[in-house]
């Protein structure tokens, strides 16, 4: 029955044994608040214990809350709940995604799916409102980037479905692998590789009838959202580059509207349309401005479209990209031992390389693809000491220190000549050096500053 928001049906499908089986939702509902809070339930009750991340039992958690389907209330915002791999045989985490993904699986009538096992080949997966779930043979999409799977994908069941897919990243188990909706809103968490370790490339919604959930007092919730909307203030600030180019655009449900989101896309010189916002714009921006000025915003572009394409997370690729131009400047890495055109940071050329080489874990891109800090266990040669003027923005969950470096008028590292920094949450500048140990998942402030507009900030994760 669908009530308060809530369909009252989750969903659980074994790829190993094809068996699928339903759960009441109001199992979980009357004890644990939301989506974060049944996803939580579930994992906890249907993974054995001991179950590490690329175990077959360990369970991928989709997950919607009460909003979830509701226009004016951000009713896109959905989680994945599940085990990352990144410390040891791993840990909980989730990852909060947008789009209209979330919203489809509650019109197909699914309040949560519960994804279990592992194919023997390549599927996806295939849900519709008439009832009808399906795995499906995707072994002609496997190695496809995420335009090219949703672009097949959508010529065999009709441009209206709505698809979560991974890339050539997740399906090579990148620890920091992203997937992609197809409305451009993208999950990392360190989630994603385990779609690719059970051989599921997508998940495929179609929902022709849309069945909308119903809210126990609806004129209220009109009211709630009409208030929400009057309160509502633009969440970012000015950045003229890409406010210049591209087209606004409104994840579904949106509490806002034009102006009030930095959500933008574009269409390329190939016609494809690609997102234009956010950090994962402005992740090889300062690169690429470094190293060729008149050609940089072809490269800087070309960068976001290749990490949301292969899938991988541009939160984890900054610091890295940081990382590696330090240990090129130190002698400590080389572009023979890595198959990288170091000193081409910046470049079209190598952008392009680096994303190709991690995806499909290829020479050296098979070290970078664990991790940061697993790069530098391994590099060894003084490498972790560098960590510090990185900024260490990263989400790949492993030990670490930050070193708080001091910095120039125009936000550059005095010794590195690096433009990232950690600010003070009141955005003032550090002004002493030390070696700052931060806990795992305390939220600080990383931002560029330039002379023209301050600072971009964003939200980002740190380690200890």
């Amino acid at each position: 029955m669908i009530e308060n928001g809530y369909t009252g049906e989750l969903l659980t499908i074994d790829l190993s044994s094809r068996i699928v089986t339903k759960l009441r939702t109001s199992v979980y509902t009357d004890r644990f608040l939301g989506g974060r809070g049944v996803g939580a339930k579930l994992y906890w009750d249907l993974t054995p214990p001991g179950t590490n991340s690329f175990d077959p039992k360990n369970c991928l958690v989709f997950i919607t809350g009460p909003v979830t389907g509701f226009t004016g209330l951000s009713g896109c915002r959905w989680q994945i709940c599940g085990k990352s791999p990144h410390i040891g045989s791993g840990f909980f985490s989730y990852a909060n995604v947008g789009g209209s993904w979330g919203a489809w699986l509650k019109y197909a009538g699914y309040d949560g799916l519960v994804v279990s096992g592992r194919a023997d080949r390549p599927v996806y997966l295939y849900l519709d409102d008439q009832g009808k779930i399906e795995i499906r043979d995707a072994a002609h999409l496997w190695g496809k980037t995420n335009l090219e799977a949703q672009e097949l994908l959508h010529a065999e069941v009709g441009k209206e479905a709505r698809i979560f897919s991974i890339g050539p990243a997740g399906e090579n188990q990148v620890y920091y692998a992203t997937a992609m909706t197809s409305d451009y809103s993208l999950a990392g968490g360190g989630l994603v590789s385990e779609m690719g370790s059970k051989q599921l490339k997508a998940i495929v919604i179609k929902a022709t009838e849309k069945r909308k959930p119903v809210a126990a007092r609806p004129d209220e919730l009109k009211l709630l959202a009409k208030r929400a909307y009057d309160l509502k203030e633009k969440n970012w600030d000015p950045y003229p580059e890409f406010e210049a180019n591209g087209h606004p655009t409104l994840c579904y449900g949106c509490i806002g509207g034009p102006g009030f989101c930095n959500r933008r896309t574009y269409m390329a010189e190939s016609g494809k349309t690609f997102r234009n916002f956010c950090q994962a714009a402005v992740v090889y921006v300062d690169y690429a401005l470094q190293y060729s000025p008149t050609g940089a915003a072809q490269a800087y572009h070309l960068a976001t479209q290749l990490c949301d394409n292969y899938g991988l997370d541009t939160m984890a690729l900054a610091p890295l990209l940081a990382w590696l131009k330090l240990c090129y400047r130190e002698g400590i890495l080389s572009e023979s031992e890595t198959g990288l055109p170091l000193s081409k940071i910046g470049s079209i050329e190598f952008i392009t390389t680096l994303v190709q080489k991690i995806s499909y874990r290829q020479g050296f891109g098979d070290i970078l693809a664990d991790g940061l800090i697993r790069t530098a266990q391994c590099v060894g040669k003084g490498s972790e000491s560098l960590f510090g003027p990185c900024g260490l923005l990263t989400r790949d969950g492993e030990e670490a220190t930050i070193q708080i470096n001091i910095y120039d008028a125009d936000g550059y590292d005095v010794s590195t000549g690096i433009p990232a920094m950690a600010i003070t949450g009141d955005g003032s500048l550090p002004l002493v050096g030390k070696e700052t140990p931060l806990e795992f998942s305390e939220k600080f402030l990383l931002g560029y500053k330039r002379p023209s507009h301050g600072y971009h900030v964003r939200w980002g994760y740190v380690c200890r």
